[in-house]
């Protein structure tokens, strides 16, 4: 009875500390992955549908700037500022390479609404 205790408790330390080394292994971080690479130009910015469809090409009141480089805040910024508007529902960025630089897509699905219903050639009910 004690020696199948024993091979069981060195089952289970053997097995802990395979499970720490992988772990620990899985934290370190290669020397070129801890460098941080450099900043990329933003190229352009669009409003675009799933398909691919360009709904707004120019955005020129967003926080985030052509030329200048991409920021998480801005582009959350950015995405409040398009929500806003009301046009734009369920919106998302996504970075694509273009040139030199990154293209900024923000896809989004287009809200739909109607402003006013006139219906011709009914009469008014009696009062």
């Amino acid at each position: 009875m004690k020696c199948r205790w024993h091979n069981g408790l060195q089952a289970i330390l053997l097995l802990g500390l395979t499970l720490g080394g992988a772990r620990l292994h899985a934290q370190t971080t290669p020397e070129s992955q801890t460098t941080k690479p450099a900043e990329t130009k933003l190229t352009s910015v669009r409003v675009v549908t799933e398909d691919g469809k360009v709904l707004q090409a120019q955005l020129q009141a967003l926080p985030v700037q052509v030329g200048e480089p991409l920021r998480p805040g801005q582009v959350a910024a950015s995405i409040r500022m398009l929500y806003q508007t009301g046009n734009y529902a369920d919106l998302r960025a996504v970075v694509y390479p273009e040139g030199e630089g990154i293209r900024l897509d923000f896809v989004a699905h287009e809200n739909l609404y109607f402003n006013q219903i006139m219906i011709r050639g009914l009469t008014p009910p009696p009062t």
